[in-house]
Parts: C-alpha cells; sequence; structure tokens
C-alpha cells in the first residue's frame, strides 16, 4: 500500500452531468462517496471529502472507468484532470 504523502491530494471532484452517459460504472468504484440514482444525470455524490487514501483512490478509479471523461478532479495543486489524459490511468497503476 503507498503511503498518504505519496498519492497527490484531491481538493474536489465533480461529474459533468451535460456529457454523463449514466453507465454507473464510477459507482462501483466509488461506493464510500458516490451512490446510484434512478433519474438520469449522473450519480449522486454522497461525500465530496476523499479524506482517506481508500476514498482518494476510489475517486481516481471512478474517473479512470468512466467512457466518456465525465468524472473531473481537481487536485491540490489546483489543476484539473479527467478520463482524457494519462494522468489519471498512470496514478491509478501506480497506487492501486
Amino acid at each position: 500500500m503507498t503511503s498518504e504523502s505519496t498519492l497527490p491530494r484531491i481538493s474536489r471532484f465533480w461529474i459533468d452531468t451535460n456529457i454523463c452517459l449514466d453507465q454507473r460504472k464510477c459507482v462501483q468504484e466509488a461506493p464510500d462517496l458516490l451512490q446510484d440514482r434512478r433519474e438520469s444525470g449522473g450519480p449522486l455524490i454522497i461525500s465530496s471529502s476523499p479524506d482517506t487514501p481508500e476514498k482518494c483512490l476510489q475517486i481516481l478509479n471512478a474517473a479512470w472507468v468512466c467512457p466518456v471523461a465525465a468524472f473531473k478532479i481537481e487536485f491540490e495543486d489546483g489543476v484539473v484532470h479527467d478520463a482524457n489524459g494519462d494522468y489519471i490511468r498512470n496514478l491509478c497503476k501506480e497506487f492501486g
């Protein structure tokens, strides 16, 4: 397992509901932070505070599995990433 100091800190995350396909793969990856809902528009964010390394990994994996990169993550340095680039994928591979 990785130490919290080596895993980049997540400031916040959100889902762009304008492009979300409602496939709910992210809900399976982040059950402590997301909840499925019947209506369209993406999952319900039940906690926007990924305050443990495990929750941070859940968020990273949720973003990685999104087929349309609707899942956005802002890191502590202010940079926003989604699954379109290699950054999220590389973090998932490196940390779990």
